[in-house]
């Protein structure tokens, strides 16, 4: 995972753990996770309107080591989802709200990520507009053409 910061002329490689921006997001949590790749999952509670999805990491180079996610079985979105470390310990909770279509699909426009960690500490997300791009050329996502 990269970024390109201007002010530094240069790709900057991102852990996958650390810190969005100083955000309570990882990098990995606003990145484009291989749910499938990286997790097993099993549903393990069933109530009347959604199921409690858990996810087991498949290796460990991933930010979770389980992650615990209630869906919503008609909009098959997600609710809230608990994420664990190594430990077994809770280290973030996310809420999700508001489903609506936005640039041709189902979103969840309003979501919160909690720090388990530190009391208080919480980033919301709210989707205003999104566009949906037809086509990026792969070179955008070559670390040799950022900057250029």
């Amino acid at each position: 995972l990269w970024m390109y910061m201007p002010n530094i002329s240069r790709p900057i490689r991102l852990t996958k753990s650390r810190s969005f921006m100083g955000s309570t997001f990882s990098n990995e949590d606003i990145s484009d996770t291989s749910w499938e790749n990286n997790y097993d999952a099993e549903i393990t509670k069933v109530r009347k309107d959604s199921v409690l999805l858990v996810l087991a990491a498949k290796r460990r180079d991933v930010s979770y080591a389980r992650i615990e996610m209630w869906v919503n079985e008609e909009k098959r979105f997600p609710v809230e989802a608990h994420y664990y470390g190594l430990s077994g310990r809770q280290v973030r909770k996310m809420s999700f709200s508001n489903v609506k279509e936005m640039a041709g699909r189902l979103r969840p426009l309003d979501m919160k990520m909690e720090d388990m960690l530190e009391e208080g500490a919480y980033t919301e997300v709210k989707l205003i507009s999104m566009e949906e791009l037809k086509e990026v050329p792969d070179y955008y996502f070559d670390q040799t053409q950022m900057g250029r």
